[in-house]
C-alpha cells in the first residue's frame, strides 16, 4: 500500500484495522458518500467526507491526534499522492467489508 509524508515528517502507511472500521462508522462515512454520490458536485460535502476519511487514516495509523491536529498534519504539495492512498486505502476497506466474518468460537460438543 502506498504511503504519504506527514507535515511532521512521520511516514503514514494506512492499515486498516478495527479502529479504523470504528472511527469510518462513528463519523458516518457511509452516510456521507452517500449523499456525495448523489451531489457529486457539492465541494462542501466532499471536504467534510475526505477529512473524515483521513483522521480516521491518520488515528488508526498510531496517531495520538484530534480531528484538527489530523488535517494539520497532511500536506497539500502532494495531493497526487494523497488522491492515490485515499483510493487504495477505500478499495481495500469495500473488499475487508466483503470478506465473509469466520465464527471464531468454538462450539463445545
Amino acid at each position: 500500500m502506498k504511503s504519504v509524508r506527514l507535515s511532521d515528517g512521520t511516514l503514514l502507511e494506512p492499515k486498516i484495522n478495527f479502529l479504523t472500521i470504528k472511527l469510518l462508522q462513528d463519523a458516518g462515512i457511509d452516510k456521507l458518500q452517500k449523499r456525495l454520490q448523489r451531489n457529486p458536485n457539492d465541494k462542501n460535502l466532499e471536504m467534510e467526507c475526505v477529512s473524515k476519511f483521513l483522521y480516521a487514516l491518520i488515528r488508526s495509523s498510531g496517531h495520538k491526534v484530534d480531528e484538527e491536529e489530523a488535517l494539520s498534519l497532511i500536506p497539500l504539495d502532494d495531493v497526487g499522492s494523497l488522491v492515490e492512498v485515499i483510493n487504495e486505502f477505500a478499495y481495500n476497506l469495500d473488499e475487508f467489508k466483503k470478506k465473509p466474518a469466520k465464527n471464531t468460537t468454538k462450539q463445545k460438543k
